[in-house]
């Protein structure tokens, strides 16, 4: 199946017995999940996002009759390995590491919905018709074994596994996810770094060599994450995000507003904006990461601003772009 960009959708989720990749609405997910899950609360299903099909969702039925969901989060490491996430503070080289960690160890939350667990995955259809129930049986006995062994050898970064927690959505998604897959995907990055491959005990990806920068300036910049709004999609659905239980909630609540008045890239909203529809923002793609580049309302990149936009540049544009970056320089 391919996302409406044409890409298509990452084998490392297909390859879970409990991706789904069928479900049109949120409304959809939130019926299904409910009248699998029969009242006990730790079920759930990953999915591809109804509104960005390169972003992954996790739909888990909690103990207050809800159904939640929450992005999971994908980088790429400086060594070109794949990275999933809740909180960025413990990162996971497969997502079923992170569904073994998360099947223990509850997912916290800013709602304070309580004993939040991946617990119980509902299988979906293509593997349920392959008659794999005896592997289902021995993989939920074998899970918590196998946990301890694979938390020992994972590579994390920030810190140990301490109690971290994830904000909810009940349908519309929510602009405090940290930023995820890009628009173009691991497909593309594999065009200019190599090929990944996908086995049991995660996504290992062959040693490369430092990306070439005339490659680099050959293709365009890749595009932020898609921006999320806050328009209902379908009822009254929750997303939420994830947040440090040991820090004070009051001091969270007040980086993210001040994050929501700047760009996903960190750049302040009000500098960005450029003529036509174009904004500038900073790279987050590794090989390139820092470095200016713009975008229109359509999705196109450009590291170079188009000579239209470049001639209604007015001076309050000059002096942002200057403020961002002191090298900036309008060539016309």
């Amino acid at each position: 199946m391919a996302n409406g960009r044409g890409l298509p959708i990452q084998d490392a989720w297909k390859s879970l017995p409990y991706f789904h990749e069928d479900f049109s609405t949120t409304e959809e997910v939130s019926k299904y999940i409910k009248k699998k899950a029969r009242g006990k609360a730790g079920h759930f299903l990953l999915r591809p996002s109804n509104r960005d099909r390169n972003r992954l969702t996790a739909s888990i039925y909690c103990s207050d009759d809800s159904v939640r969901h929450t992005n999971i989060s994908y980088e790429m490491s400086v060594e070109f390995r794949s990275l999933y996430y809740l909180v960025p503070e413990k990162k996971f080289e497969s997502l079923s590491l992170l569904v073994e960690y998360y099947g223990v160890n509850p997912v916290k939350n800013m709602e304070n919905i309580s004993n939040v667990f991946l617990k119980k995955p509902i299988m979906n259809k293509k593997w349920l018709n392959n008659g794999n129930f005896d592997a289902l049986s021995r993989s939920s006995s074998d899970r918590s074994l196998s946990l301890h062994s694979s938390m020992s050898t994972l590579s994390m970064s920030n810190g140990s596994l301490g109690g971290m927690a994830t904000t909810f959505d009940s349908g519309s998604s929510s602009s405090l996810s940290t930023p995820t897959l890009p628009g173009q995907t691991l497909a593309q990055r594999s065009d200019s770094f190599g090929n990944t491959s996908v086995t049991n005990g995660g996504t290992s990806v062959r040693p490369l060599p430092l990306p070439n920068m005339s490659c680099i300036e050959r293709r365009p910049p890749l595009p932020l994450p898609s921006a999320v709004s806050d328009k209902k999609e379908d009822g009254p659905y929750m997303y939420s995000k994830a947040r440090d239980v040991t820090e004070d909630i009051s001091e969270q609540l007040k980086d993210v507003l001040k994050a929501s008045e700047r760009c996903e890239c960190g750049i302040p909203r009000h500098l960005a904006e450029l003529p036509k529809g174009w904004t500038v923002h900073l790279s987050k793609d590794a090989p390139t990461i820092g470095r200016l580049f713009y975008q229109n309302d359509a999705g196109i990149t450009s590291w170079a601003l188009p000579d239209d936009v470049k001639m209604q540049l007015t001076k309050k544009h000059i002096q942002n772009l200057t403020t961002i970056d002191p090298n900036w320089k309008v060539q016309r």
